[in-house]
């Protein structure tokens, strides 16, 4: 059973220091302890089960990017976390030709065209009231007719009997979202040519990675979902298939191990094979992922057990 907020909120701060060896400049976070270590048996250890960094309450992940960890961070507070954004892909030629941008006027003056005219003197009104309930004596809350008797005390009123109806009928709708991102969480189905999605694939299979390491089996299900969702409206072209080049250098460098194709359904390195197997055809042409086959490891391995199955 996950910790309740008011848990989460009155836990012990602790400090984490990523990304040294990604970028060199490390970044520091400060987390609340119950929200991470609710997630695994691993991380509860690590917070709280006396090592250094327990006592000093703080902990160095030099290899895991600040990037990466923010969205682990939000993982562990809300249940989800916002996917990468895809940027606008640049043809090469685009970028050896592009002519250099003048900024030296960027803060002239906006021509008067482009400015709203003034509201005039008399633009404002009063709101009206909702609801017209009367005003004046012996008339109460919401309008209701109080007549008072001799002694001081009220008499009750079949307008009295109304006003438990008024209050019920009265309407506060909630907002649409309750979720500030709640539209960053969903993977988009649809494929633009013109956005890169590298960032996008490597955002999901670096918080796998990291739910891997540290038995987080939640969050290791929600990026091969993400990243499944995403791949099944992704689309191979001359300059789309560098994504996927990319993905799978990540999925099959050392620095991320695990089992290859045998793993089943549920590993990363499975899932980014099945795709390419899949697109074994398209992807035969690309001198980029002959080259990555042509070095051998685990990838040939599985692309050459993958294909020999369809075989079958």
């Amino acid at each position: 059973m996950p910790p309740s907020f008011q848990q989460v909120l009155n836990s012990r701060l602790f400090k984490f220091t990523v990304g040294e060896k990604i970028d060199g400049s490390p970044t520091e976070f400060h987390v609340h302890e119950e929200a991470f270590a609710a997630l695994s048996e691993p991380l509860s250890s690590l917070m709280r089960g006396g090592m250094a960094e327990s006592q000093a309450a703080c902990a160095k992940w030099d290899d895991v990017s600040k990037e990466t960890f923010e969205r682990f961070a939000q993982f562990a507070y809300t249940g989800d976390y916002s996917i990468p954004k895809t940027e606008m892909r640049v043809a090469k030629e685009e970028i050896i030709n592009r002519a250099p941008i003048d900024t030296s006027n960027e803060l002239s003056e906006v021509p008067e065209s482009y400015m709203a005219p003034p509201p005039p003197s008399d633009s404002w009104r009063p709101v009206e009231p909702v609801f017209g309930f009367p005003t004046g004596p012996g008339f109460g809350f919401a309008g209701v007719y109080s007549p008072v008797s001799k002694r001081g005390k009220k008499k009750k009123t079949k307008f009295q009997k109304s006003t438990n109806q008024i209050f019920q009928s009265l309407s506060f709708p909630p907002p649409a979202s309750r979720d500030n991102y709640e539209e960053s969480y969903e993977p988009s189905e649809e494929f633009n040519q013109n956005q890169d999605y590298s960032n996008v694939f490597l955002g999901h299979a670096s918080l796998y990675v990291l739910g891997d390491f540290w038995l987080v089996d939640s969050l290791k299900s929600l990026a091969l979902y993400k990243l499944h969702t995403t791949l099944c409206a992704f689309e191979i072209n001359e300059e789309s298939v560098e994504d996927i080049l990319a993905l799978t250098r990540y999925a099959y460098s050392e620095e991320v191990g695990g089992a290859g194709y045998n793993e089943g359904i549920g590993g990363l390195r499975s899932l980014v094979c099945q795709f390419l197997k899949v697109n074994a055809v398209a992807l035969s042409r690309d001198e980029g992922f002959m080259e990555i086959l042509g070095e051998g490891g685990q990838i040939s391995k599985d692309m050459f057990k993958a294909v020999a199955q369809m075989a079958m």
